[in-house]
């Protein structure tokens, strides 16, 4: 069982939705009885000392060998581009990190979310959740969850796409002996693939999840036992 490998488990959120994404999750590991939620600046109504990449430095130079992160979308990706990455001692699960190669998604999203805010959101909500099951419902429990949680600032998403936009992928290599694995949903709408084949290239671990869209949270089943498929049974 996972709770005789890991001690303690990480939960970092992406762009966009904060730690409310876990909600319905954290029951999955009710086993592990170390929970940290890792809440980034503008993501609530209370700041902390550390930005982003700072907060994500902490979390890898501190981790055990009985940690587990899990990691979603930007949240995601914010792990896989940090420079102290191969410092990390613990398990690292990658769901669905957010990038795009050729940076085209991450400008029109840019650029939607500055021109015409609500409109831009709902139109990535709904690529978030496009491919599940059942996208109208998943739609309609995803805007309910936005709007009824703390909203980040425009100026703050807009900063943090234009991250995204200049991270250099070309050159990115990740060390063989971290243990990381990277869960990418088949029904993704939201990221480029190209990525992910980089990294595949690279022999990283990478699990396609079947029939699951870039926001999987209302179907962690499939997330988990690819998990517990990983780890649980050996």
């Amino acid at each position: 069982m996972l709770k005789d490998i890991f001690n303690r488990v990480t939960f970092i959120h992406g762009w966009l939705f904060g730690n409310y994404i876990w909600t319905n999750v954290i029951d999955y590991f009710d086993s592990i009885n170390n929970k940290n939620f890792v809440t980034f600046n503008g993501y609530s109504d209370n700041s902390n000392e550390f930005d982003r990449e700072d907060k994500v430095k902490l979390i890898l130079n501190s981790t055990n060998k009985d940690d587990l992160i899990i990691a979603y979308s930007f949240g995601a990706s914010s792990i896989l581009t940090n420079k102290y990455l191969n410092n990390c001692k613990g398990s690292i699960i990658l769901i669905n990190p957010f990038f795009s190669e050729k940076k085209d998604s991450i400008k029109e999203l840019h650029n939607s979310i500055n021109t015409d805010f609500h409109e831009g959101i709902k139109k990535f909500m709904f690529n978030c959740v496009k491919g599940s099951s059942n996208t109208k419902k998943n739609y309609s429990e995803l805007h309910k969850l936005f709007y009824h949680n703390y909203t980040p600032s425009v100026d703050l998403l807009s900063s943090e796409l234009d991250e995204m936009m200049q991270v250099e992928l070309s050159n990115h290599s990740i060390d063989k002996k971290l243990d990381i694995h990277i869960l990418q949903s088949k029904n993704d709408e939201v990221n480029s693939m190209q990525y992910i084949s980089h990294l595949e290239k690279q022999k990283i671990s990478v699990v396609k999840v079947d029939s699951c869209p870039h926001y999987p949270f209302f179907e962690f089943n499939k997330i988990y036992d690819i998990i517990n498929n990983i780890y649980g049974n050996s």
